[in-house]
């Protein structure tokens, strides 16, 4: 009640701080963490501290305070009513629901770089679907924020879709709770930055083994590194036409060049490439990342670099079909010949720029060895995988606690159909498995609180106390 009162109070002077147009603020001015780093904090991990500085929970944060002044309609009805589902997926990305939480908290505390927390910024280059649904965070790097008494708190590059490890430790990202085994969605009434929302344990752990990540896993964390680190240093950012003009520029300094040579340069096939050439689409994130490759560069240095295009104009032409000459077509195959992970005919002349029918017409016998070797080296391939599907479906079985296969199949990378395919029957005992506990967990649920409820009844009744009618 007391609490009730505060927060009415702290309504009135909100409405006369915009009458007077005072300097106080309603909220404090705290400042964001892991500012001019590439782990600069998340706009959901700000809130959550933002409500533990003011020693409310989120959802009087949400419903009392910052309701008010949110512009969208459904975003306050949703808020008023408890539900933060609504907007738990999209207020870290960089949409219309990100604007109003940002543009609400700004003022509210007085801040000018809320947007800085979010992807904002980057709406010209980056799709919409740039977040997980989900929470995710390294043990490793919880554990180091307590061992040096420094603020915990949960970086923004943690939450994006792409990225799946932490680059300091190079673990893998955790993405649900060691304890209860939840996902942990990014708002909830109960959130404290660290701690899982739901059985309320601490989610951070002593990792001793240090990991290793692939060079293109290296590479995608530089690239959204680079762009939440100079976030708050940049004074303008890419329009949606950046992309656009960008591929315009290159077919225009490609003396020439067929577009469909440059699409075929960068990967890209020719129906997704004219979309982004004229501007109809912008390519999601790993296209994008793709291109970037392509040009030995970043996201960041293409936007606010110089002098990419030329060199690779020059590359991309001189690998054109027409004119690319037999002598090289000869060597690139002999080269991927003596690779120990070769590739078939039709993607070497994809990513070389030659006709697939011109090197087997010129060279039938060195074709008909790379295509040879190709097939033996995905048989191979195809036999390890399936090796791996068995081991981990048995290991599955004889778990403890069962898992569904979908999850199973995220763990370890492995798409679900090749895990249905390949062992049809150990999958279904899988799934049969995880369903079985539960509903087994559903009726021990149920008994458990239909007991709690009877001993209840019978204390009431004992003590003589009866429902009135």
């Amino acid at each position: 009640m007391v609490l009730d009162k505060s927060i009415r109070s702290l309504k009135v002077d909100t409405r006369e701080i915009k009458e007077v147009s005072c300097s106080r603020t309603i909220l404090y001015n705290l400042e964001p963490e892991g500012i001019g780093t590439p782990y600069m904090e998340s706009l959901t991990s700000y809130i959550a501290r933002l409500a533990a500085a003011h020693s409310v929970s989120i959802a009087i944060l949400l419903k009392k305070i910052l309701e008010p002044e949110l512009s969208l309609i459904h975003i306050k009805d949703d808020l008023i009513k408890g539900l933060y589902n609504s907007t738990s997926n999209y207020i870290n990305k960089n949409n219309s629901i990100t604007l109003d939480y940002v543009n609400a908290l700004e003022f509210l505390t007085g801040r000018n770089d809320i947007r800085n927390l979010t992807m904002l910024n980057w709406q010209g280059i980056l799709t919409r679907k740039i977040m997980g649904d989900y929470r995710k965070w390294c043990p490793a790097c919880f554990n180091r924020m307590v061992t040096n008494s420094e603020e915990i708190y949960e970086p923004l590059i943690w939450y994006l879709d792409a990225i799946e490890n932490c680059d300091i430790h190079e673990i893998p990202l955790k993405d649900s709770c060691n304890n209860c085994k939840k996902k942990l969605p990014f708002l909830h009434s109960r959130i404290i930055v660290g701690y899982c929302q739901y059985c309320g344990s601490w989610l951070g752990e002593k990792v001793i083994q240090k990991g290793s990540l692939t060079e293109m896993e290296k590479f995608i964390v530089l690239n959204y590194k680079q762009l939440i680190e100079n976030t708050s240093m940049l004074k303008y950012f890419p329009s949606k036409n950046f992309i656009s003009l960008f591929l315009k520029k290159m077919v225009e300094e490609g003396g020439g060049t067929s577009i469909r040579s440059l699409a075929r340069y960068l990967n890209i096939n020719s129906s997704s490439f004219y979309n982004y050439l004229y501007g109809r689409n912008i390519p999601d994130k790993y296209y994008l990342i793709k291109i970037v490759s392509k040009l030995n560069s970043t996201v960041y240095e293409l936007i606010y670099g110089e002098n990419i295009i030329i060199n690779d104009v020059n590359r991309f032409n001189s690998y054109s079909r027409r004119n690319t000459p037999l002598k090289i077509i000869k060597y690139i195959i002999e080269e991927k010949l003596s690779s120990e992970n070769p590739k078939s005919l039709s993607k070497i002349s994809r990513e070389s720029g030659f006709g697939s029918d011109t090197a087997k017409k010129h060279f039938p016998g060195l074709c008909a060895n790379l295509e040879e070797k190709y097939l033996a080296f995905q048989k191979k391939r195809e036999m390890k995988i399936k090796v791996k599907i068995h081991t981990i479906l048995k290991h599955c079985l004889s778990e403890d606690i069962p898992i569904s296969l979908t999850k199973l199949a995220k763990e370890n990378g492995i798409p679900i159909r090749k895990i249905r395919r390949y062992y049809p029957k150990l999958s279904k005992k899988v799934s049969f498995r995880f369903t079985t506990y539960l509903e087994e967990r559903k009726k021990r649920r149920v008994k458990s609180n239909l007991e709690a409820i009877q001993k209840i009844a019978n204390e009431l009744h004992q003590k003589g106390i009866f429902c009135k009618r």
